[in-house]
């Protein structure tokens, strides 16, 4: 098999990773729109690791009203 290390464990640090398939943080557009974790987030980060992902990476979460970005119509979808 030409890329067999795909399928080999890797630590980082402390951490033992099952396989070196990883998903990049990326944004969704998912979130509440108070930028909180919603179910549909949830769900989506859920699949990819039952998926069998080594391991997932989340998109940006919103701390402080403050820190929010895009526009308000996008993010009252």
């Amino acid at each position: 098999m030409k890329f067999e290390n795909m399928f080999t464990p890797v630590t980082i640090g402390s951490v033992t990773v099952k396989n070196r398939f990883v998903v990049p943080p990326m944004g969704n557009n998912f979130a509440n729109g108070d930028g909180t974790l919603s179910d549909r987030s949830k769900d989506y980060y859920e699949a990819r690791a039952k998926g069998g992902f080594g391991l997932v990476t989340v998109e940006a979460t919103v701390i402080d009203k403050t820190a929010k970005g895009g526009t308000k119509k996008a993010l009252s979808l």
